[in-house]
This record gives C-alpha cells, sequence and structure tokens, in this order.
C-alpha cells in the first residue's frame, strides 16, 4: 500500500487535487501547495484503511470518503502550520 500510495496516489492527487472541492478548500484555506496536500491525503488514507477497505470506499461511499479524506487533509494541515 505504501509503495502504491507514494506512487500512483500521489501522482493522480496532484493532477486531480485542483478537481476536487475539498482539496481545493483545503489549498485555498492553508495556502497549500497541491503536493502538500496531497501527502496529508496519502498520510490520512494509509492510517485509516487498509488497502481494501480504501478500495470499498472509494467505490461504495464516495461522497463518505471525500468528506472523511477532506476532514483528514484539514486537520494534517493545521497540525503543520502550528
Amino acid at each position: 500500500m505504501i509503495q502504491h500510495m507514494r506512487i500512483e496516489f500521489m501522482a493522480d492527487c496532484k493532477e486531480t487535487a485542483f478537481d476536487q472541492p475539498e482539496m481545493r478548500s483545503a489549498m485555498e484555506q492553508f495556502s497549500a501547495t497541491p503536493l502538500a496536500v496531497c501527502v496529508c491525503a496519502s498520510e490520512f488514507a494509509m492510517n485509516n484503511w487498509t488497502p481494501a477497505e480504501l478500495r470499498e470506499e472509494v467505490e461504495e461511499r464516495p461522497s463518505n470518503f471525500a468528506y472523511e479524506l477532506g476532514g483528514g487533509v484539514t486537520a494534517c494541515l493545521t497540525e503543520r502550520a502550528d
């Protein structure tokens, strides 16, 4: 999972961060770069879901996943700003 998150997730995340309202909001709120937001998203995902759970969340509950991920990214960026 770590390898996937570092390579595939990060590349996709940096390309689509501005397309996702939760990610765009976090970038604007904290004046963060797409890379910083994606690092926080990756860390949050790895700490909260197994690969199977993550796949299930994304496929079956995308709105819930986006909400939870947005909250995790905001918490991560807040912690890093302090």
